[in-house]
């Protein structure tokens, strides 16, 4: 695994291959993933949607997924996570990404591997709580229809800028840039 992640670092430039390793070894030593049966790994997935408003064109939804687990017969999806976040932000943030992909998959959200756990003070080597965060999302379909929603009102021209961490994302970086570029946008 060290191998790889050192040739592959030409494609990550700002990459800290020491956390990387020290991560992966972790992650290995855990039996939890040890006797897992896993069937798919970075796996490319679309989801085509029904509009929200008839006559809109699909919603669609694109991207990789970790990894597919199954468990117990049972396929499920599952995230790996890197950052320092807790679990109830993990369940809530990521809801909408995690929902999706197990139905563009066509199986149910198994929930995220938050790696940090492994290195949180007191952890218990090498299975520590707070790896393994389920998604709890009884009906993935039904959460999405949030999105489906709000790509309607976008579409429509009804932008509504909020604070969240999508804000890092964006390329107006923060509110006191976004908000007034929509103005000028008439939006």
């Amino acid at each position: 695994a060290a191998a790889d992640m050192r040739g592959a670092l030409a494609a990550f430039p700002l990459a800290d291959l020491d956390e990387a390793e020290r991560t992966a070894k972790a992650y290995i030593a855990d039996p939890r993933h040890r006797d897992a049966k896993i069937v798919a790994v970075e796996h490319k997935v679309t989801l085509t949607l029904e509009p929200w408003v008839e006559g809109e064109p699909p919603v669609v939804i694109s991207g990789t997924l970790d990894q597919v687990r199954d468990v117990y017969g049972v396929k499920e999806v599952w995230d790996l996570k890197t950052g320092n976040r807790d679990g109830m932000y993990m369940q809530q943030m990521y809801a909408y990404q995690i929902a999706a992909y197990s139905l563009a998959y066509g199986c149910r959200p198994g929930g995220y591997i938050r790696t940090k756990g492994y290195f949180t003070r007191g952890a218990e080597k090498p299975s520590p709580h707070g790896v393994f965060i389920p998604a709890c999302i009884p009906d993935p379909l039904r959460c999405l229809d949030a999105v489906r929603l709000k790509v309607s009102l976008i579409r429509s021209g009804n932008v509504v800028a909020s604070p969240g961490d999508q804000c890092g994302y964006c390329p107006m970086v923060a509110l006191e840039f976004c908000q007034p570029k929509l103005l000028t946008l008439g939006v």
